[in-house]
């Protein structure tokens, strides 16, 4: 029950055609992976440059905010200087006035 070499061939053509036409959707899909690979690669590039400028911005920010905060620091303290000035005067100012007769023709 051999068949015939026109059946064996019909056979093989008929795997053939159906072998090409899986090869030929594999590169398809083979294709289509690169394409997304390539889109993937771009958005984590575009990521990576974005992450990167938002952390040289903080670092800026970061480098602002301890320079404010030195400033403000420096500023309390001199205010609390200022303070104590103004406290000194003010008793300075109590004591003359304390000193003072209180009748203004004793004068």
């Amino acid at each position: 029950m051999t068949a015939s070499l026109e059946e064996r061939v019909t056979v093989v053509e008929e795997r053939t055609d159906r072998l090409e036409e899986r090869v030929a959707l594999e590169a398809g899909l083979a294709a289509s992976r690169d394409r997304d690979l390539a889109d993937l690669t771009v958005t984590v590039k575009s990521h990576t440059a974005m992450l990167q400028a938002v952390q040289e911005r903080q670092a800026e920010h970061t480098a602002l905010l301890n320079d404010h905060t030195a400033l403000l620091n420096e500023h309390t303290r001199q205010l609390d200087e200022i303070r104590e000035g103004q406290q000194m005067i003010v008793g300075m100012l109590t004591t003359l006035i304390d000193r003072e007769p209180s009748d203004p023709d004793v004068r």
